[in-house]
């Protein structure tokens, strides 16, 4: 089993849960919102001054789910490829409960 990360934009979050509804996650992931941190697109903090704030997604999948999921997450970075987009995987997982 794989974890997956997302940190993202909240402007891309719909996008991303469209793509990941389209490879059968509409159900099975956690959404942590607001996510605020400092990168290299500069801080996401939800203040006056820096307005923007990030969305972190966690997934859990099979191996065989990963590969067609981070293509089309790339493609949905190149077209929104001023927004920050990155991800994040853990391979060899296991569930304990």
């Amino acid at each position: 089993m794989i974890e997956m990360n997302i940190i993202a934009n909240q402007s891309i979050e719909e996008d991303i849960i469209e793509v990941l509804e389209a490879h059968g996650f509409r159900d099975n992931f956690s959404l942590f919102s607001p996510l605020f941190g400092r990168g290299r697109h500069g801080r996401r903090e939800a203040s006056a001054i820096w307005p923007e704030k990030n969305v972190m997604f966690y997934i859990v999948m099979e191996d065989d789910q990963i590969d067609v999921l981070v293509a089309d997450l790339k493609l949905l970075k190149e077209k929104f490829e001023q927004e920050g987009i990155r991800c994040y995987v853990k391979r060899d997982i296991s569930r304990l409960l």
